[in-house]
């Protein structure tokens, strides 16, 4: 079994079928599968994962999806995350750059960031939410591929 599963009890706690379409539309479309999805789906959605969900598990599904995405893509994310962040009176050292360059897009920059948020239902909510700081196609990216990716390694992983 894989690190979600194990974490959870070997249990589907999301009920399967919403997060499984995340998980399809990515392996059949990859980054643009997200762009008919509702945002107040998705975000409700990730609420649900982020609740139930650890930090560790929140991490690793962003850390493999960000992992697969392009860098100008990345960029573009990072930059808004962090003007977001900042406009909420938050510092890279408070998301958890400490040690690292907070403008360098790396898959783990970006997991921390989105853990980070994930953890604190406000800002998330202000950031990422539908009508939020980031409420656009990159932070519904974003969002949905963490679904698909948490999806897929409850699922089994390499599907």
């Amino acid at each position: 079994m894989n690190f979600l599963g194990n974490a959870l009890g070997g249990q589907n706690p999301f009920g399967g079928a919403p997060y499984q379409q995340y998980a399809n539309a990515y392996d059949q479309q990859g980054h643009g599968a997200f762009d008919n999805l509702d945002h107040n789906d998705i975000y409700n959605h990730y609420q649900q994962f982020a609740q139930q969900a650890s930090p560790q598990q929140v991490y690793q599904a962003h850390q493999q999806y960000y992992e697969q995405m392009p860098q100008p893509q990345r960029q573009g994310l990072l930059s808004g995350l962090l003007g977001a962040f900042q406009q909420q009176g938050i510092s890279p050292q408070q998301v958890g750059f400490q040690g690292q360059n907070p403008y360098q897009p790396t898959p783990q920059n970006l997991a921390a960031a989105s853990q980070y948020a994930s953890q604190n239902p406000d800002i998330l909510s202000s950031i990422m939410g539908p009508g939020g700081a980031l409420s656009s196609p990159m932070a519904k990216m974003a969002l949905a591929g963490g679904l698909a990716f948490a999806a897929k390694s409850f699922l089994g992983g390499n599907r």
